[in-house]
C-alpha cells in the first residue's frame, strides 16, 4: 500500500507542477471560437463512511483519478487561439512560454498537449512536451503521458477504458529512468456502484487490494511484495 501511495504522489505532484506552469500569469490571444468540449467518466471509491484503511485509499485513489482523466478540459478555460482544427492556450513566465494545445483529429478524438519553450533557472525548452494525451469523442476513453525534464521518455502513462457493459477501468504505471514498469494501479467502477483497486509491483506482483459491493462494504487485503502471500486482510461495512 505505501508503494502505491508513493506513485500516485508523484503523479499528483506531476499534474501540480502543470497546474501551477499554466496558471502563471499571462495573456492569452483572444479568439471568438469555441473549442470542442471535452468528456470524461467520474470515478468513485466504496459509497461509505467507514475509516478502514481499504476503503479510505480506494476513496482517494479514485478521488487523484477523477482529476487526471479531466486534466485536459480543466485548461480549456479562458479565450483560446483556433488555428483550423486547433486551439491554444498561452501562458509565459520567468522565460518561459508553455502553450496549451488541442487538435481535434478525424474520428472526432481530442489530441492535446502542453508545450515548453524559452529558457529557466535550471533548463532551456525547444517545444518539448510535457504532457500529452488523447480523448475519444465520447470520452469512454483516453490517455496521457508525463515526460522526463528534455525527454520523449515518460515517468508516468495513465489510461482509462469503457467496457461494454459500462464497467470503466483507470490504469496509472510510474516509470523508472530506464522505462521499466515500478508500480501500477488499477481502479475499476462498475455501474451498480461496485469496484476494485488493485495495486502492483511492477505489473503483476499484487501489492494491495481492494473490492466492494454495491451497498458500499468491501474488504482488503495487503501482500507481501516478495513471495504475494498475504499479509493483512480485513472488511468494512
Amino acid at each position: 500500500m505505501l508503494k502505491t501511495k508513493r506513485t500516485a504522489g508523484v503523479l499528483l505532484l506531476a499534474l501540480a507542477l502543470v497546474v501551477a506552469g499554466c496558471s502563471k500569469s499571462g495573456s492569452p490571444t483572444s479568439s471568438s471560437s469555441t473549442p470542442p468540449k471535452l468528456n470524461h467518466p467520474i470515478f468513485a471509491g466504496p459509497n461509505t463512511t467507514s475509516d478502514s484503511s481499504g476503503a479510505t485509499q480506494a476513496d482517494g485513489v479514485a478521488l487523484e483519478i477523477g482529476l487526471y482523466t479531466a486534466i485536459a478540459s480543466s485548461f480549456m478555460t479562458g479565450q483560446a487561439t483556433q488555428n483550423g482544427n486547433t486551439w491554444s492556450w498561452l501562458s509565459s513566465s520567468g522565460g518561459v512560454t508553455e502553450t496549451w494545445s488541442g487538435t481535434v483529429a478525424t474520428d472526432g478524438s481530442y489530441q492535446w498537449a502542453l508545450t515548453y519553450n524559452g529558457s529557466s533557472d535550471s533548463a532551456n525548452y525547444t517545444n518539448w512536451s510535457y504532457i500529452k494525451g488523447t480523448t475519444s469523442k465520447d470520452g469512454s476513453t483516453g490517455n496521457f503521458s508525463v515526460y522526463i525534464t528534455n525527454t520523449t521518455d515518460p515517468q508516468i502513462e495513465f489510461n482509462w477504458t469503457t467496457g461494454s457493459n459500462g464497467t470503466v477501468t483507470a490504469t496509472i504505471q510510474n516509470l523508472d529512468a530506464s522505462g521499466n514498469i515500478e508500480s501500477t494501479i488499477k481502479l475499476i467502477n462498475n455501474p451498480d456502484k461496485s469496484g476494485e483497486l488493485d495495486e502492483y509491483h511492477g505489473t503483476s506482483q499484487l501489492v494491495f487490494k481492494a473490492a466492494w459491493q454495491s451497498n458500499g462494504s468491501g474488504q482488503w487485503w495487503e501482500y507481501d511484495p516478495s513471495t504475494g502471500s498475504v499479509i493483512y486482510q480485513s472488511s468494512w461495512s
